[in-house]
């Protein structure tokens, strides 16, 4: 991923029209924590991008966190390491004690589903 994909008149153009939206964050800034799940793909890293430009004083407030499965391309390291630079903040990075595949073969082989859920508690 690459973070210069995100030119800045596009990220000013999305930060005029919430401002004229009426966009804000809920809670109170002044006293709440607010936690970003980054999972170093598209989506959650577009999301950390649009936050800290509309709301810059989430760079030094917000926690940004990154929980590893073990089971990730170095490519995702990366673009962690490029959106960390980018955005100019820390990314917390959980790592288990277990990886995914460690944890599927403790389960047998057996994959968890809408209807058997052993991952959500491990």
């Amino acid at each position: 991923m690459s973070v210069k994909l995100f030119p800045t008149k596009t990220l000013q153009a999305i930060a005029a029209r919430a401002r004229r939206d009426g966009f804000e964050l809920p809670g109170d800034p002044e006293k709440d924590v607010y936690s970003i799940p980054v999972s170093g793909g598209a989506d959650s890293s577009a999301l950390a991008i649009v936050l800290c430009f509309l709301f810059p004083w989430l760079r030094e407030k917000a926690i940004f966190t990154f929980t590893d499965t073990l089971a990730e391309t170095e490519g995702l390291y990366e673009a962690l390491d490029a959106l960390e630079e980018y955005l100019g903040i820390t990314i917390t990075r959980i790592t288990p004690e277990k990886g995914l595949f460690e944890l599927i073969d403790d389960q047998g082989g057996f994959l968890p589903t809408h209807l058997q859920r052993w991952c959500t508690r491990r």
